[in-house]
Order: structure tokens, then sequence, then C-alpha cells
């Protein structure tokens, strides 16, 4: 009868259920208060809930009920992971291994703590571990492109890429980071491709439109950026990221008349304090134009927020040595 309650807390937690869940697993534990499963569950829902400290006492629980159960040792490292506490998590799934060393989930939440710790030439040395029992994971290959990349090996980080999407071409969160690699080797076309691959499942994902836009900038197709701009706005009006990328490619483009339209949106939704860069940019733009006198007033309004902006003394400067150059001619 307990195991079926410990079925029901799985399935409750797996639907982030997480008091449901535990009210489940305590009916197991009331049954038999003595089964080290049932409190490794607990605890892991806590985890799940984030309840930490709820959790490493429902994981000590279970191992001083069963010192051999290894998945709670592995789960109580992945908690420690989660919480940055590096050597007290290695610990633990060093005690997994001892247990089960042919358990791969367990030599990748090892690989994945020692990336998060920054030491990552160990951390290949367990993902490889990893493939060793299970080279069809494609979570493995993701993990080790991942750590590739962040060690700048960027054709490792490839290979690995794609052997994850031969495994698993649907294999969660691998396309954007393929394609910010393909993006570091200078291959712009094929890291389109998989920022757009993950835009046919979900157009909104603004994130991924801010991937495109950078590399649509690279590739000098600034049009299509400018639409990109748009469509991200379109999500969420208030992204004052994306609207000083737009303002940034419009200047590229020379349209002056709409990039000074897009300083006013700006000026509308940031806080007094920090909109003496745009009219910086604004003055900018107005000397660009030739209109020195409404330069002047955009860096004077900088200068009224920032009294010591030395851009926006040295913008007004500018305007005004022009201005005396054109009288005395």
């Amino acid at each position: 009868m307990e195991k079926e309650w410990i079925k029901v807390g799985i399935t409750l937690y797996g639907q982030r259920r997480y008091m449901d869940a535990i009210g489940a697993i305590d009916t197991a534990i009331s049954i038999n208060p003595k089964n080290s499963n049932a409190w490794k569950h607990k605890g892991i829902a806590f985890r799940k809930w984030k309840k930490y400290p709820n959790a490493i006492e429902c994981f000590d629980k279970a191992l001083n009920l069963n010192p051999k159960n290894s998945s709670a040792w592995m789960h109580k490292g992945v908690l420690y992971g989660k919480i940055n506490k590096y050597e007290e998590a290695i610990t633990c799934l060093d005690k997994s291994l001892e247990l089960t060393p042919n358990n791969a989930r367990v030599w990748i939440y090892k690989g994945v703590i020692l990336r998060k710790w920054e030491k990552y030439e160990e951390a290949i040395t367990y993902f490889n571990k990893a493939l060793e029992i299970n080279p069809k994971d494609a979570r493995v290959w993701k993990h080790a492109g991942v750590l590739f990349s962040k060690l700048e090996k960027y054709e490792e980080a490839l290979l690995c890429f794609n052997k994850a999407t031969e495994v698993n071409p649907r294999v969660k969160q691998i396309f954007d980071e393929k394609g910010v690699v393909l993006e570091n080797l200078g291959r712009y076309e094929e890291a389109l491709e998989c920022y757009n691959i993950l835009l046919n499942r979900n157009p909104k994902n603004s994130g991924i439109l801010n991937l495109k836009i950078r590399v649509l900038r690279k590739m000098k197709r600034y049009e299509d950026a400018l639409n990109c701009c748009d469509e991200v706005l379109n999500i969420n009006p208030e992204n004052k990221n994306t609207y000083f990328i737009k303002l940034q490619i419009l200047r590229n483009l020379e349209r002056y008349e709409d990039a000074l339209n897009c300083c006013d949106e700006v000026l509308n939704i940031i806080s007094s304090s920090k909109k003496g860069n745009i009219w910086n940019i604004k003055g900018d733009i107005f000397n660009d134009l030739g209109e020195y006198n409404k330069a002047i007033g955009c860096f004077n309004k900088a200068l009224e927020i920032n009294p010591h902006d030395d851009y926006a003394k040295q913008g007004k400067i500018f305007a005004i040595n022009i201005l005396e150059l054109q009288e005395d001619m």
C-alpha cells in the first residue's frame, strides 16, 4: 500500500502539486516510517518546491535508514549543486557512484556541477564517462557542447551539438546553443537556420528573436533585423534593450527621422535618471542632420540629468563650434 502512495506522490510532484505530493508521501511514511525511498521522494518534492532545508532533512533521513540508497545520494548531490555548495555536491555524487558506478545520470550531474564550478576540463572527463555508458544520450552531448562552447572550442562544441540532434532532433535547448556556436564560427546562415527552427516552434520567443536580430546585424541585413525588433516590441512594448538596438540599426541606415521617433518612444518608457543616454543619442542625430540648435537642446537635457556628463559636454561644444564657424562665414 505504501508503494502506491509513493507513486501518487511522484505523479503529483511531476504536476508541480508539491503540497499534495508531500501529503501523499506522508501517508506512505505513516504506513512504514522506515521506507528510505519514501523519504527520498519527499526530499525530491521539497527540492522541486525549492524548500531546500526541508529537502536535505528528508534526504538525510532516507540515508540514515539506508546508507546504500544510491538514488538518495544522487538527489542530495543535485540539491547541493543547485544551491552552489559544490564540494558537498561532489561528495554526495561520489557516494552514489561508489554504489552504482554505471549510472550515467550521476556522471552527467557530476559533469554539470563541475561545469558550474568552472572546472571545465574535469567536467569533460565525466561527460565522456557518461557517454561510454550511454552514447545515445542526447542530453550528455548537449552538455558537452555547452562546455566546449564555454572553452571557446567551437568546432568541438558543434560536433557535440550535431551528435545531440542526430540522436534526438527535438532535444531541448539545443538549437539556440548551436546557433551561438555557429555565429562564433562566422557561419551566420546556418546560425539563422537554427534560430528559425526555434521560432517555427514558438514565434513569440523574444529571447530567440533577439539572437536572430544579432546575427542579422552581423550579416548586415538591417531591414530584416528591424522587422525582428518590431516583432519583439509587439510582444513586449517596453523592452528597452530592443529599442536601443533598433536605434542603432536606424542610425546605421541613416534613417534619422525614424531614429528620432524611436528616441521619443524610449524616453516615454524609461526612468528619468536613465534618459541622459537617449538625449545624447538624439543630440548626435541632430548633429548628423546639421540641426545644431536642436542638438544643443538635447545635450542640455542630458546635462540637466547629469551635469558631469562628459559626452554631453563634448557633443554640445561640437555643435556650438559649428554654429560659430557658420556665423563667421
